[in-house]
């Protein structure tokens, strides 16, 4: 059967929103962890988001009813990114106050979406959730901002190798999904122990390592 290019369109705008997902074991839910501050490129246009705990390109189509939830969800994402920026463009503040976007995660099997934010909530974010009383939005303390995830993501990046000597070698770096730190993959083929790891990265970043794993090989910031 031959797509249309309205289909294909369609399809690309929910790939767009499965960009990055977490997977929740308990339900049979897919979550969509938002990683970068709700800006537009993360490796090629479309709308891309913020901080997942696993990697998962979507490569597969979404649901009819995915696409109908990624239809309603996609103004009020729209309207958060314009107002927080993008990692090429970060807004420092918003309404006189630091930007405190750390992450977003968006449910694909209904209307909801839970938004990771450090310190008081401008009223000019509040008012844009008001704007979509049909979306069930749920705000929770981040323990640091997208700006602190992302420094501590590209000085590991840079210096977490040199730190290892030649130990072990990055794999993976980027926000954990509710921005309460990193995860990270190290390749190592020597008695490189999770301790040791933490102590390399903490010469280097006051942010935590939530999750340590080991990966393949290549470096992925995501």
């Amino acid at each position: 059967m031959t797509e249309t290019a309205s289909e294909r369109q369609h399809a690309l705008r929910g790939a767009a929103i499965h960009y990055v997902r977490e997977r929740s074991v308990k339900s049979r839910v897919r979550r969509v962890a938002v990683p970068l501050v709700l800006c537009g490129v993360l490796a090629g246009g479309g709308v891309t988001y913020a901080a997942a705990t696993v990697l998962d390109l979507a490569t597969d189509y979404p649901s009819p009813q995915e696409r109908a939830i990624t239809d309603q969800l996609e103004p009020l994402v729209q309207k958060l990114q314009a107002v927080a920026g993008g990692e090429g463009a970060l807004v420092t503040t918003i309404d006189d106050q630091p930007n405190g976007f750390g992450s977003l995660i968006v449910e694909t099997d209904r209307p909801a979406l839970t938004l990771y934010w450090k310190g008081a909530v401008p009223v000019s974010i509040s008012r844009i959730i008001d704007e979509h009383p049909d979306i069930d939005v749920t705000i929770r303390d981040a323990p640091f901002n997208y700006a602190e995830l992302a420094a501590a993501r590209d000085a590991i990046a840079a210096q977490l190798n040199e730190e290892l000597d030649g130990r072990g070698t990055l794999v993976r770096v980027g926000p954990e999904s509710q921005a309460r730190g990193l995860i990270i993959d190290v390749q190592t083929e020597r008695a490189l122990t999770e301790d040791d790891i933490r102590r390399a990265v903490a010469r280097l970043t006051t942010v935590p390592l939530v999750e340590i794993s080991v990966g393949e090989e290549g470096v992925t910031l995501f």
